[in-house]
């Protein structure tokens, strides 16, 4: 748990950071790269609903916390402390990167940060461009929307076995992309 708050942490810098990259945009939360049929822009909640999770992790899930970039679904079943038994974080920010600069960028803000070189596996059938990190369970993505746009994802599983988090990770992130 201390580890995932603390990539969590780094991750917000990070990104945020990259805004100054970005002196056109108002934030990259905040673009019309994509949005629901209502008109109003797609936030990281609208990316995954609790039947989505349910259905990947078989866990049957409360309603996304939005928190900023970030929405946090935590399942309805406790374990003995009363803690959800397992969480999904996931977070949307878009920028006018292309996928691979976006996701480069990202990289080396990462290994920059933690002062120690980041450098998780690509992957392939999720977005344009991803990658899973497997010391903090983690999947980054992003892909080409609409306006000469990207959307960055990442998806992380917390408190779920080590040996099944990656495919949930990517299981998901393939829903989320399915939205934008």
């Amino acid at each position: 748990m201390r580890i995932n708050i603390l990539f969590l942490l780094m991750v917000s810098i990070i990104l945020l950071a990259g805004c100054d990259n970005e002196k056109s945009d108002k934030s990259m939360g905040q673009s019309s790269a994509a949005s629901q049929s209502n008109g109003q822009e797609l936030a990281a909640c609208d990316l995954l609903t609790p039947a989505d999770i349910e259905a990947v992790t078989g866990e049957a899930m409360e309603a996304g916390e939005h928190r900023g970039y970030e929405c946090k679904f935590k399942s309805i079943a406790r374990n003995e402390y009363d803690v959800p038994r397992i969480s999904i974080r996931v977070r949307l920010e878009f920028s006018r990167q292309t996928p691979q600069e976006q996701l480069k960028l990202y990289n080396a803000n990462m290994t920059k940060g933690m002062g120690e070189e980041f450098k998780p596996a690509p992957i392939k059938g999720v977005g344009d461009d991803a990658y899973w990190d497997d010391k903090y369970g983690v999947i980054m993505a992003s892909k080409s929307v609409v306006n000469s746009r990207s959307a960055f994802i990442l998806i992380q599983p917390i408190d779920v076995a080590k040996e099944k988090s990656f495919e949930i990770a990517k299981s998901l992130a393939i829903k989320a992309f399915e939205k934008l």
